[in-house]
């Protein structure tokens, strides 16, 4: 590997630090919002820094295929990345609709900080397995968040909770809902980068599940 997209690959770890630390801030009501978008300023830096270098990277040294493919892999990853950092922001943002988490979005929210750092783990080790397990979780996080929607359209509807409260719920789960998809993305890039095939929009098949 060349020893410039090393030092890519390395800024881009840093950054997946960074958006895991904000996540967990981001869900707990205690943290003040100040924290979270302290952070997310650090990943937006991190964003730009790591897509100048990748373009300079391209432009001056003629990558082998194998490091082609690093860097295209960490451009669309560091995208990803910045992405759930938004989303993070957008869930502190509606806690102020909220005293506390409820238990099922406790539960969400568990679910899917397990998919942020298990599809960062996939990228730093180039893991195609736990890739394969963070695509197929995502099916479970998106369940919980079609059951959550109706539970709290049924409060809102019955007068059980305040509207303002049901909708803050409803809300926060469509960013963590957001945020697996993205951490789908990250898996199906580090196949990518693992295998040179690309994996999106087609359905996982059982060569994928066996070591090549």
């Amino acid at each position: 590997m060349d020893n410039s997209a090393e030092k890519i690959k390395e800024s881009l770890i840093k950054m997946a630090s960074l958006t895991e630390e904000n996540f967990k801030l981001a869900c707990d009501v205690k943290t003040q919002k100040d924290q979270v978008f302290q952070i997310e300023d650090q990943i937006n830096k991190f964003h730009t820094q790591i897509d100048d270098e990748c373009f300079k990277f391209l432009a001056l040294m003629k990558p082998l295929a194998s490091d082609l493919r690093l860097i295209i892999s960490i451009m669309k990853i560091n995208a990803d990345l910045e992405r759930i950092a938004d989303q993070a922001v957008n869930i502190k943002r509606s806690q102020k609709l909220l005293d506390k988490f409820p238990q099922d979005l406790v539960n969400m929210a568990q679910e899917v900080e397990a998919q942020i750092k298990d599809s960062i783990d996939a990228f730093i080790n180039v893991d195609r397995r736990l890739s394969i397990d963070v695509i197929q979780r995502d099916q479970h996080v998106d369940e919980m968040n079609k059951k959550l929607l109706r539970s709290y359209i049924n409060h809102i509807k019955n007068n059980n909770m305040d509207f303002d409260e049901a909708f803050g719920v409803i809300r926060i789960a469509k960013n963590l809902e957001r945020i697996g998809d993205h951490c789908t993305n990250i898996a199906e890039d580090v196949i990518f980068l693992d295998t040179g095939e690309d994996i999106r929009h087609t359905r996982l098949n059982d060569n994928f599940t066996k070591d090549k």
